[in-house]
């Protein structure tokens, strides 16, 4: 009997233990599901439309992230306003907003979210007409930068009807218009039939107009929409440079000196200092801006007359008086001296004329103190070194204090630098086959790294192929373009003349080259995105 009531009791108590060690609950999964939409009032798809407001419910509580980011197409005349309250979502029109006889789409894009878990009901659109039916034309395409070819982002593609001329882009809000998405890709829906000039505009401001410094696109002829849609249509979107272009930034760097930037850089270009006519002075050009060198070193400031384009400006330069540090050499950006390339060297200033070989110091290995020979050439601040290096030798030039002078008359500072001259096998040979598959019209190609650098551009030869000898183990991209013009230049066309970009193609992948090989490539790769 005793040994029952001590098993029962130990029985309890275990028991009693186990209900003590509650395990927490796990929460269950997360929710990754979007809102779902259960009842719009009006209905999706109305006709007749006449109400002001539009009430949307959902299965879950909601909230807007962006709602600048819902788009009207066509554009409300009024400015609606939007309000979620527990589940529902209410977009208050405002009076007089819609038009009579037109297909309205409400775009939400990802602005709509649930409360908690900030899930995307990506894509959601309402769509209603204020006529007996509902258009449904549709436009679709991409939207790719001129230059690189690679799709462009939230870029506003925007139709206007004829009746709105073709200068509307810079006076009205698009008719229809829409957004591209990662891929470059649009579509605009439910269209009415008619014709459209289409503009496309990296829209910087929001207020669905363009201005001169944002990049665009346009269509050559107006798009004309009747019963059928328009798929496949590409725009390339170019920044109007010339238009554009502007003398951003004028200072004096340092005492002899001024400095001139621009916001891109100009064709042509001359820069006069108007203290003195026969003054001397020395221009250099550094991709957008510009330094120009003058002796006037005692003047408090100066005026200088900058035409550009086809603009003329006087600007007043304040100088400044510390001064002058020594001038430097340093290694021109991406070279590197080898058997088939020179020592490029640029300095901080203008370099004289005159070079004083006794002291520069060209030797490999032990032998520091042999005089290696070899030719050079000043230009500006850029100052190349050429001669015959043995393959694989561990080189060194020494440039010693005063071998060099600057404008000025000042000593360059000393420089010195190694490397190795590597030997023609480290090298490899790019060759471009079948090119009577290239579209006719081509008349140049371009080599270029892998980041787009141009690195040497050749007219179309006559024969079967091209070949680019001698160049480092490295990636590259290949594109052939049509020089319409002849200026042997790629043209990325103007936006207010309406020229649109040169034709521009290139190879589907990079040409990965290794040392001592010959890479072929067929032309048959072209593609044009």
């Amino acid at each position: 009997m005793r040994q029952q009531r001590f098993l029962g009791m130990a029985v309890m108590l275990l028991l009693l233990w186990g209900c003590a060690n509650v395990v927490p609950p796990t929460g269950g999964e997360r929710d990754v599901v979007p809102p779902v939409l259960l009842r719009a009032l009006p209905t999706n798809g109305t006709l007749f439309f006449n109400k002001r407001e539009i009430r949307l419910d959902f299965n879950e509580y909601v909230k807007l992230q962006n709602p600048s980011n819902i788009q009207f197409t066509p554009a409300l005349d009024g400015k609606p306003t939007f309000e979620a309250r527990y589940g529902t979502l209410f977009i208050d029109l405002g009076p007089d907003s819609l038009r009579p006889n037109t297909t309205y789409t409400i775009n939400f894009g990802d602005a709509l979210t649930d409360l908690n878990e900030g899930n995307k009901l990506e894509n959601f659109r309402y769509v209603f007409s204020t006529g007996s039916y509902l258009d449904s034309i549709e436009v679709s395409g991409v939207v790719l930068d001129a230059e690189k070819k690679a799709p462009q982002e939230n870029i506003t593609v925007a139709l206007y009807p004829a009746d709105y001329g073709d200068s509307a882009i810079y006076q009205k809000k698009p008719f229809y218009f829409t957004k591209t998405n990662k891929a470059g890709r649009f579509a605009l829906e439910n269209l009415k039939a008619g014709s459209y000039f289409v503009w496309v505009f990296k829209d910087e401001d929001s207020n669905l107009k363009y201005n001169i410094s944002e990049e665009a696109a346009f269509a050559d002829q107006m798009l004309v929409l009747d019963s059928a849609d328009a798929d496949s249509l590409q725009f390339l979107l170019i920044k109007d440079q010339k238009a554009n272009l502007r003398l951003q930034e004028r200072r004096s760097p340092e005492i002899g000196a001024a400095k001139f930037v621009f916001n891109s850089a100009p064709d042509t270009l001359e820069i006069n200092l108007l203290d003195s006519a026969d003054s001397q002075v020395v221009v250099e050009r550094m991709q957008d801006s510009v330094f120009v060198y003058h002796r006037f070193t005692t003047a408090d400031s100066l005026f200088f007359r900058v035409a550009y384009a086809d603009r003329v400006d006087t600007v007043r330069i304040n100088q400044r008086k510390q001064p002058l540090d020594m001038s430097r050499l340093q290694l021109r950006k991406n070279n590197q001296p080898s058997v088939l390339e020179p020592i490029k060297l640029m300095a901080t200033r203008p370099l004289a004329q005159n070079f004083d070989t006794s002291l520069v110091s060209l030797a490999y290995d032990t032998l520091t103190g042999a005089k290696i020979p070899f030719t050079w050439k000043i230009s500006g601040v850029q100052l190349e070194i050429t001669t015959e290096l043995l393959p694989n030798k561990r080189y060194e030039i020494f440039i010693a204090q005063g071998a060099l002078q600057d404008w000025f008359g000042a000593a360059v500072d000393s420089f010195r630098f190694g490397f190795n001259s590597l030997s023609s096998d480290a090298f490899g040979d790019l060759v471009i086959e079948g090119l009577d598959s290239l579209p006719k019209g081509i008349t140049h190609v371009d080599l270029m790294s892998e980041g787009y650098e141009l690195i040497q551009r050749l007219k179309l030869p006559a024969d079967k192929k091209i070949t680019f000898q001698k160049l480092r183990p490295l990636s590259y991209r290949i594109r052939f373009f049509s020089d319409l013009n002849g200026n042997n230049q790629l043209d990325l066309g103007s936006i207010t003349n309406r020229i649109q970009p040169e034709p521009l193609w290139y190879l589907r992948e990079t040409a990965k080259l290794r040392a001592n090989w010959e890479v072929s490539i067929n032309a048959a790769q072209l593609i044009q995105r």
